[in-house]
């Protein structure tokens, strides 16, 4: 094979020879192929788009007037795709994609450049970064509803990689996820517990004489809520959510915050009918706690 204009080639004899399936002057910076018939490619220089074939690669029609730097489909009509800064879903055959940005949360820079499907449900991503102090610390992403709501954890490690470039989980519990020069594995599913992406707003910057938990509204709620809370000081505040058994079932907030007051809107939308409890901690040390109803 010779070539320098570029385009796509197809072998079927193991690479002894290659036939050109896109024209000269097309050079497409990723290609995926779901089985024989079913194909994208993606082009991000020059007019970002993403091109799809329905007969081997003999033919191939724009889909999305943007590219990608991963994409993968769990049957011929259903897929995802990212290019960095977004994920987007198609629910037929990528005609038609439809965004599921990550909300950005206080020192989150948010992107997405690989994933890993399990099941229609069940999507594991990398590529966002949380700025603890001075460092980065990479995060993993975890959807198990399609990606409708997305939950992240940074893992737990002295290796502190800055930015995750590619994952692969081959189950629920088991699976990779690699910086440029090292990476994590997992056996038990990542950590116990994943953050969910929340907007912490802070509305006043006058120093509250004490800390103070409002009680969320609406309440009884779905399936968001606001809640907001005051600190006296600069501290470690995190927000703990738990079950009507008193189980740890999410951390909306976990981070450093100046004196003031802050509301976040809490999404539910992964929980079933019940009660709930939320509690302020600084430093470790629970300060008070509320109870919220999640009726749907």
């Amino acid at each position: 094979m010779t070539s320098s204009g570029g385009g796509v080639f197809r072998t079927t004899n193991g690479g002894v020879n290659w036939i050109q399936q896109a024209p000269a002057g097309d050079y497409p910076n990723k290609i995926y192929m779901y089985n024989s018939r079913i194909g994208f490619i993606g082009f991000n220089a020059g007019t970002p788009t993403t091109k799809k074939t329905t007969d081997g690669g003999f033919n191939w029609f724009t889909v999305s007037n943007e590219g990608f730097t991963d994409i993968h489909f769990v049957d011929s009509l259903t897929g995802w795709k990212c290019n960095v800064f977004t994920i987007k879903k198609t629910s037929n055959g990528g005609i038609n994609w439809i965004s599921q940005s990550f909300p950005t949360g206080k020192n989150i820079l948010n992107g997405i450049r690989r994933f890993s499907i399990l099941n229609k449900d069940t999507i594991w991503g990398v590529g966002g970064i949380k700025q603890l102090g001075i460092v980065n610390r990479g995060m993993i992403y975890r959807t198990t509803n399609g990606g409708n709501y997305w939950l992240y954890q940074v893992p737990d490690t002295s290796i502190n990689i800055p930015r995750y470039e590619y994952s692969n989980f081959v189950s629920a519990l088991k699976g990779w996820s690699y910086g440029v020069l090292s990476g994590v594995h997992t056996l038990t599913g990542g950590d116990s517990t994943f953050y969910p992406m929340v907007n912490i707003n802070q509305i006043s910057i006058e120093v509250p004489i004490d800390f103070k938990l409002n009680q969320n509204y609406p309440n009884p709620f779905n399936p968001t809520t606001t809640i907001s809370f005051k600190i006296k000081n600069s501290e470690v505040v995190k927000i703990k959510v738990y079950n009507i058994e008193g189980r740890e079932i999410s951390i909306p907030v976990n981070e450093k915050l100046n004196p003031g007051e802050y509301q976040f809107l809490f999404d539910a939308g992964t929980l079933s009918s019940g009660v709930y409890f939320y509690s302020l901690i600084i430093d470790e040390e629970i300060m008070d706690t509320k109870k919220m109803i999640l009726v749907r």
